[in-house]
Parts: structure tokens; sequence; C-alpha cells
């Protein structure tokens, strides 16, 4: 009794005398070089699907993106009027507008830049009042008033500055827009945690500035209240802690599509 034999590569060996059964096993007559090539292909198809899955890039919907962008330029407008305000603080100390039946009125009264108790004592009298206001009116006085108004609004400026350029890199139709705004809300977190030290910093030297003026004279004071203090840190901590979460998510994606 004869039988034919196929091997792997399908090449048929047959028995001396034995009819080939290639009739019978139509398949084993492909050539072999067929099936690398299909898998060749197969394997081509699984990696574009897979690449597919992962998106190159994205951007909001036009409504979307017009809000943000928006937004942003209300953020830009605050932290260019903020500077300028800080420039012109030492220049005009204590604005005041009066608006009545008459209309409006503006003046300056640099006694509205002491705190409420010490404000009370010196506008109590038109003579302490002036001698206030000719203690302000010193050229180093003028220059202290900017540099601490400088502390005290200067980060948050910063801060607002920051997330309108965020919103605004993010609104706009780029490859990767939330990509190019982490950045920016990264930074905005920072000078919001500067801003939560320098703030009560900066009460404490405006009254060691304005001080020599009041009828107490000269005072070293320094008014740290820990609690706001440390709620402002956590606050910025947390928001500083979820642009990094999405930075790191953001660049394990770019690993994914090297990978893949």
């Amino acid at each position: 009794m004869s039988c034919a034999i196929a091997d792997t590569e399908t090449n048929v060996i047959a028995a001396p005398n034995a009819p080939v059964l290639h009739h019978m096993i139509p398949s084993l007559t492909k050539p072999a070089v067929a099936w690398p090539m299909l898998m060749a292909y197969d394997d081509k198809k699984f990696l574009s699907n897979r690449k597919k899955m992962v998106k190159n890039g994205y951007s909001l919907p036009p409504r979307k993106s017009l809000i943000c962008r928006w937004a942003g330029a209300i953020f830009l407008f605050s932290a260019s009027v903020l500077g300028i305000s800080i420039m012109l603080s030492g220049v005009f100390p204590g604005p005041k507008v009066h608006c009545g039946d008459s209309g409006c009125t503006w003046s300056l009264r640099p006694s509205l830049l002491l705190d409420e108790d010490t404000m009370k004592t010196v506008q109590a009298s038109p003579t302490t009042e002036q001698i206030f206001d000719a203690h302000v009116a010193h050229p180093w006085v003028r220059t202290g008033i900017i540099g601490v108004t400088a502390l005290d609004e200067g980060p948050f400026a910063l801060m607002l500055f920051s997330i309108g350029l965020a919103l605004r890199r993010l609104g706009g139709k780029r490859r990767e827009p939330l990509a190019e705004a982490l950045p920016w809300l990264r930074r905005a977190s920072l000078a919001a945690m500067i801003w939560a030290i320098g703030r009560p910093l900066s009460d404490s030297l405006i009254v060691s500035l304005l001080s020599p003026g009041t009828p107490e004279g000269r005072q070293w004071a320094i008014t740290v209240d820990m609690l706001d203090i440390g709620t402002a840190l956590m606050l910025t901590v947390a928001a500083y802690a979820t642009v990094w979460a999405l930075e790191a998510g953001l660049e394990a994606q770019r690993d994914l599509e090297r990978f893949v």
C-alpha cells in the first residue's frame, strides 16, 4: 500500500511508484513564498490599525476654541492693566474716585495705603494728614511704594498673563494645543505660589515704609496669617500637581506613539 507525505514547506514527498495527490490537496501546490508575503501584509495592516488608535493631534470645537481665545484675551488685558497700575503706583499713590450727583471726581489720598486703624488716626486732622502727605512725597518713599506694589501685585499679574497665554494656546489651531498650554499653566501655578507668600510680606513692608509719617512714628511690623498663606499654598500646589500629571500623561502618549 502506498501513501504520500507532505512536509511543512508545502513540498510533496511521494513514495516510490505512488501517485502524487496534487489534485486532492490543492493548497499544497501553492508556492511557499506566498505565505511570507501574506504575513507581511497582515503585519502592516495591523500596525496601521494600531496607529489609528493613537491620535497625533486634536483641536477643540470651533465654539469652544473661540471661548478660550476670548477668555485668554481678557486675562492678557487684565494682566497688562495691572502691570501699568504697578508702574504708576508710585506716581499716583492712593488714588480715590468719588462719584455723586454732579459726576465723578478723581483725587489722590496717600493715607488710603495705610491699614484701617492708622488711616483713621492720620485722617483725624488736616495737620496729621499734611505731614503724612509730605512724607509720601519723598522720592525714596515713592520708589519704595512701586517696589512693594510690584511684590504684592507682580506675581498676580504674571499669573494672569500665563493663564491668558495658556487659554490662547488651547484655543488655537495647533497640532498639540494642550501640550503647548500646559507649560504656561505650570508657570501660572508657580506665580500663584510666589503671590501667596509675597502678599503678606508686602503688607508688612508698606507699614514699615509709611510709618515715619504717621503720629505713631517709625515702626517695624510683621503681619503674617499662616492660615491664609497655608490655604493659598495648598491650592497652588494642587494646581501644580495637576499640571504635572497632565504633562506626564502626554509624555506617556508620545512614548506610545513612538513605539507604535
